[in-house]
């Protein structure tokens, strides 16, 4: 600061750059760029990607939902707070007024049922349509066959004219000529007593 360069983590959250600095980032003393091992470059670039899209306002960081926690990309451990030391979070949000766990939970909760509901809403409707439109191709087809003023005549025959309807479905009908031949037969051969 003494030499008029400002350090590329100047508006950075503490967390994020007491983070990086822990895990072996380190400034430029030249330009005040941020020197990054290899084993590191992947969290460095996501957590800058974080910071710039919190500052662009796409991103709305929150407690245990902040830049690190992001870039990280694992929750934040309920009994202390990363990058501070072994603090719980009582202590490093001690001054933060937004937190209010179970209203932010059941907010987030409310709206992915909301987004869910929408989204079946919006199936079902396209589903509905779909249905309406065979339906109604369905009927046009069939008035189209349909000749107007002509009697009709049944498609499937139930049973032929020269069968006895039977009243149970499980019983097959009697063979019509078997039957005839028994009623033609002698009234003479049955004994008499």
């Amino acid at each position: 600061m003494d030499k008029g360069i400002r350090p590329a983590t100047w508006e950075w959250p503490d967390r994020s750059k007491w983070w990086l600095f822990a895990n072996g980032v380190t400034l430029n003393p030249t330009d005040g760029t941020l020197v990054i091992p290899m084993n590191m470059e992947d969290v460095a670039c996501d957590l800058v990607t974080a910071i710039d899209e919190a500052k662009q306002g796409t991103f709305q960081p929150q407690r245990e939902n902040d830049e690190l926690t992001r870039a990280l990309k694992n929750p934040e451990h309920p009994g202390r707070a990363r990058g501070i030391g072994v603090v719980p979070w009582k202590v490093d949000w001690a001054g933060d007024s937004s937190y209010k766990t179970h209203r932010r939970s059941k907010a987030e909760y409310d709206e992915k049922i909301r987004a869910i509901q929408e989204e079946m809403n919006k199936k079902v409707a396209s589903l509905e349509s779909q249905m309406d439109a065979r339906v109604n191709e369905a009927v046009q087809q069939a008035l189209s066959q349909r000749t107007i003023g002509a009697p009709q005549a049944p498609d499937v025959v139930i049973s032929p004219a020269d069968q006895r309807r039977s009243s149970c479905a499980s019983t097959a009908v009697p063979d019509v000529q078997a039957e005839q031949l028994q009623i033609e037969a002698p009234a003479a051969e049955v004994p008499s007593q």
